[in-house]
């Protein structure tokens, strides 16, 4: 009875041992599917929360809804540089005639060195952050005016204007974390306004010079005063009704005053009206001015934003978005405005009306900052989050050397870029780094994309070309070395429509770089390039609707007529036919396309209809979805866990990709390119996708690689609330390294 007793004990334990862990599973994958919900709704409106619930998703249980909110997350912070405070999700209280808490933003005009503060932060300290280097350190500065003060760098990142209340700037020296003096701006004593601080703050470009406008005692009017860092000694002082400062490139100082543009130049110390009046309407506010005096953004009591042209004396764009449009203008970029409108932060052209979006916050902006370049961006919200957003990213791409191929120039499935010059076709393909497409050589031969095709060689070396006639009723096949440009042996001729012609989908090497495959009238053929002594793959008059081999050459797959795809293994000189898979299709004897994954373990085929079928070549295990009728050749990641579908739609180019263990939508991105973006080029596991003009966009199509982007961005990956919401009593591993 004990015997029985404990074997009784010992199942029961093992059952319930058995259900707890699948009640852990299922807990886990509620959870995932719950966060990256979550993550996915999140997206628009805060994208650093958006990225921390879709890696704590990812890591509860790798899910199909895990990898669609990573894809969103990697897209709603595709411009972002670096989340360097998140935000305290409210909005503090007024505490008496100071105001309330503040978060200011600077950057230097060179684009090297950001600087922050938050009254959010307990250590009363400015925050400087590395553009180049990513190293972020603190300034102890012990002190900055509640509810808000001027922070400013200078134009090379190296000093630091500090507004602490009541009218004091402090100058900072920032390599050496220390505060060089005290400038007093009038006096502070008996103000009505005291909260008012600073009105304006600027710094010569060689960082000499500040000025800035204020209120002081004694006077109703704003005073200006221009200081000399090195000494502290005021230069000019004086009665002045101006909103906006800048200096030129010259260190004169420029100042928007009542409707006019003065200059004040330092040797001298003289004043002088410059360019035309602009009449100023009732309620207007000069947001920003170009400091080379070209051109001020103001906005209206009624919420409506101009861009002036002030050496024109015309207005050269408008915004009636509504709000108040928070704009600034580059240094070195006269055809672009920062702007940001409530919780969103947006490039604009000069007309204010195209924009791109850089990012958003879970609330409205309270600060904005641009380099001189127009490239960096900082912004910070009114609950203390701050981001370093990359505008360059929003933009199509970097352009290429007019050499380099264009999109007219790739093959259909994207592996190749084929330029025909004069009687000559360069060869290229894509790589594994970032340096973009790589010139294999140059083939002697005039490539026509509508009927010839080509194949090169696994190390790139070799190229196999087929030539169709005119009229065609033959087609003839030559093997060429690409280093040299010269023909390997003889010319062979194919007689009555025996080959298909469909560029590169039609012919592919094997591993061995002797062997080819290609589509055959009857079927596909294998063929010798040494003899060009071919014979049928399969059975005689099977014939093949679509050929697909793997990056390494080894695993072919063939669509036949029945809808069936056979996978063969190329080893030791032979064909082996090692997998043949059935699936249901109206639509792939009208067409399909057909890929294998790098290292041949996965199929994918989407027919005519738009059917997704997804095949384990080992296991034979398959799964079905509906991908639709994208308009490029599908590519699988390098470690097949996604499969990308590039689609055009208009001017931009969309990448769909989808979970291959479940054949489910993993997320897509939209990838801002000329009208006539229209072929993608692979390289390991970044998807290039090439416009008319040769730009180039790279985007990554691994799981992992977004996790680690994600995780670079942040300056804190767990969210508290929700992981409390979603993960309370959950073991749930870091989703990065500290």
């Amino acid at each position: 009875m004990l015997a029985v007793s404990l074997v009784i004990a010992v199942v029961a334990f093992g059952f319930a041992w058995q259900q707890r862990n699948e009640a852990l599973e299922r807990a886990h994958v509620a959870a995932s599917q719950a966060m990256a919900a979550r993550s996915i709704e999140l997206a628009e409106q805060d994208p650093r929360i958006a990225a921390q619930l879709a890696l704590y998703s990812r890591s509860a249980q790798p899910t199909s809804e895990s990898a669609r909110a990573l894809a969103v997350a990697v897209d709603a912070n595709q411009n972002v540089v670096r989340h360097l405070r998140g935000g305290s999700n409210t909005v503090a209280g007024f505490q008496g005639s100071a105001g309330g808490n503040s978060t200011e933003v600077a950057i230097s005009r060179d684009g090297g060195t950001l600087a922050y503060y938050s009254h959010y932060d307990s250590d009363q300290a400015v925050h400087i952050y590395d553009i180049r280097t990513g190293i972020e350190r603190r300034l102890a500065t012990g002190e900055y005016p509640l509810g808000g003060g001027f922070i400013e760098l200078s134009a090379d990142g190296g000093l630091l204007a500090l507004e602490v209340w009541p009218n004091q700037v402090e100058v900072w020296d920032v390599r050496e974390a220390t505060k060089l003096r005290t400038l007093k701006a009038g006096d502070p004593s008996e103000l009505a306004n005291a909260d008012d601080g600073l009105w304006a703050v600027a710094f010569s470009p060689s960082g000499r010079w500040l000025a800035a406008t204020y209120h002081t005692s004694g006077s109703d009017d704003r005073q200006l005063a221009v200081w000399d860092v090195q000494t502290g000694a005021p230069l000019s002082q004086g009665v002045s009704r101006a909103e906006r400062l800048t200096f030129d490139a010259r260190e004169r100082l420029l100042a928007w005053d009542s409707g006019r543009l003065r200059r004040f130049t330092t040797d001298t110390r003289a004043w002088a009206v410059i360019g035309k009046p602009h009449a100023a309407k009732a309620g207007e506010e000069v947001r920003a001015l170009f400091p080379d005096g070209r051109a001020l953004i103001s906005t209206d009591s009624a919420g409506t934003t101009e861009l002036w042209d002030l050496l024109a004396a015309r207005r050269q764009g408008i915004n009636r978005d509504g709000g108040r449009l928070e704009a600034t203008l580059p240094t070195g970029d006269a055809s672009t405005v920062v702007g940001s409108l409530d919780r969103e932060v947006a490039i604009y052209d000069t007309a204010l009306q195209s924009r791109v979006t850089l990012g958003s916050f879970a609330w409205p902006t309270s600060s904005l900052a641009v380099s001189g370049d127009g490239r960096w961006v900082a912004a910070g919200s009114l609950d203390g989050a701050v981001t370093l957003f990359d505008a360059a990213k929003a933009h199509t791409g970097e352009v290429l050397p007019s050499k380099v191929p264009k999109a007219g120039d790739l093959v259909p499935h994207g592996r190749l870029a084929l330029r025909v010059v004069g009687s000559t076709t360069e060869v290229w393909a894509a790589t594994d780094d970032d340096s973009g497409p790589r010139r294999l050589g140059l083939l002697p031969v005039e490539f026509d994309l509508r009927d010839d095709a080509l194949a090169v060689n696994t190390d790139g070396t070799r190229a196999v070309f087929l030539d169709k006639s005119d009229p065609p009723i033959t087609a003839e096949m030559s093997l060429w070395d690409l280093r040299t440009g010269e023909q390997i042996g003889r010319k062979e001729t194919y007689l009555g429509y025996d080959v298909s012609f469909q560029a590169e989908a039609g012919i592919h090497f094997l591993a061995d770089g002797v062997h080819i495959v290609v589509l055959g009238r009857d079927g596909p053929l294998l063929i010798d390039t040494r003899s060009w002594m071919r014979r049928q793959i399969g059975a005689e008059g099977s014939g093949a609707h679509a050929v697909a081999i793997s990056d390494d050459g080894g695993t072919l797959a063939l669509l036949n007529i029945r809808a069936t795809v056979t996978v063969w293994r190329w080893a030791g000189g032979n064909l082996d036919k090692i997998r043949e898979i059935s699936f249901e299709s109206h639509g792939a004897e009208f067409g399909a396309d057909l890929t294998v994954s790098p290292r041949g373990d996965k199929v994918a085929l989407i027919d005519g209809d738009g059917r997704l079928v997804i095949a384990d070549v080992d296991s034979g295990d398959v799964v079905n979805g509906l991908a639709g009728n994208g308009g490029d050749h599908a590519v699988f990641s390098r470690d097949a866990r996604l499969l990308v579908q590039p689609d055009r739609a208009g001017p931009v180019v969309v990448l769909r990709f989808w979970d291959t263990s479940s054949a489910e939508s993993a997320g897509s991105w939209t990838i801002r390119q000329s009208r006539d973006a229209r072929m993608t080029l692979t390289t390991g596991d970044r998807i290039l996708v090439v416009a008319s003009d040769g730009s180039v966009t790279a985007s990554n199509m691994n799981i992992d690689a977004w996790k680690n982007l994600l995780c670079g961005l942040l300056d804190a990956p767990k969210p508290p609330a929700p992981y409390d919401r979603y993960l309370s009593g959950l073991d749930i591993d870091k989703p990065c390294r500290s």
